[in-house]
């Protein structure tokens, strides 16, 4: 009747409020991984080549979901935020141990490859890790298995997903990317000598 109003409480309410804090710190928590990543490098190019990672974390965590059928919830989301962390982390020891190789003299594909080549056992021991310290979570059905398995299926998906691919895609988007910028300073270069 007119005067009255019905309003959802419990943990209905605790997940409304849950959710519109995380519609703002997920993309803060990017913006701020975004920051941090080119204060490190100091450069556009090396920021958005470890930042791709991000997609493949995504993408392996809501792969791992839908097969375990499980729903995008609050702790699902926080494993993706996590997942940002995972994957800029170890793209961000890659790349820096790739451009210390080209400091040291080895040409940009040559450097990319070795680093790649070196970084491969530590990257592959940090995922396995990674993931074997969540499998329990992942296969609770106890008391808080609702918060655990979605948080698990998340990380386990998105370290599982992106890490053998930016095993690939970090040293040649690296490659790429220098290619590009050698390009266009050849050409602004061409067009200093003749203006």
């Amino acid at each position: 009747p007119p005067g009255y109003n019905l309003e959802w409480g419990g943990a209905v309410e605790e997940l409304q409020h849950a959710l519109e804090t995380l519609y703002w710190a997920g993309p803060a928590a990017l913006l701020l991984i975004f920051v941090l990543v080119y204060a490190c490098f100091n450069s556009m190019r090396d920021s958005l080549v470890v930042l791709t990672t991000i997609p493949l974390s995504i993408i392996g965590g809501t792969v791992l979901l839908l097969i375990m059928g499980l729903p995008i919830s609050v702790p699902a989301i926080i494993g993706y935020i996590a997942n940002f962390g995972i994957a800029v982390q170890n793209s961000t020891i890659m790349v820096s141990f790739i451009d210390r190789l080209k400091r040291r003299g080895l040409p940009t594909r040559e450097a990319a490859i070795q680093g790649a080549i070196e970084r491969l056992r530590p990257e592959i021991l940090s995922a396995l890790i990674g993931v074997l310290a969540l499998l329990p979570f992942l296969l609770a059905s106890g008391i808080g298995a609702t918060v655990e398995r979605p948080l698990a299926a998340v990380v386990i998906g998105g370290i599982a997903l992106s890490r053998p691919l930016a095993w690939f895609l970090l040293p040649t988007l690296y490659v790429w990317f220098d290619r590009s910028d050698r390009r266009k300073n050849g050409q602004e270069e061409a067009e200093g000598v003749t203006g």
